[in-house]
């Protein structure tokens, strides 16, 4: 989910420069992204997000960020996660 929330955002930002690298510790959302027989909603969403729009002309690039190691970036999206999975009043997308 994160890793489409993050195409979404990519492609509504108004700039010039039209590349996004988009960090996940998420290596199974990576390889299911590559690989054209894995289709379930989520890897469909982000390919459709990520091919819908070919008039914003975005070059969107994935990478892989080993887990637990103290990226700081990687443990504060950790720790957002955790804490949006236990709280009640987060709203549900």
């Amino acid at each position: 989910m994160a890793v489409l929330k993050a195409v979404q955002h990519t492609v509504n930002i108004q700039s010039d420069v039209k590349k996004a690298t988009i960090y996940t510790d998420s290596r199974m959302t990576l390889d299911s992204l590559q690989n054209a027989n894995i289709n379930t909603g989520l890897v469909d969403e982000i390919r459709l997000q990520l091919t819908d729009k070919p008039e914003m002309q975005w070059h969107s690039q994935f990478c892989w960020v080993k887990t637990h190691v103290g990226i700081q970036g990687n443990e504060t999206a950790d720790t957002l996660a955790k804490e949006a999975a236990t709280s009640t009043d987060t709203p549900e997308c």
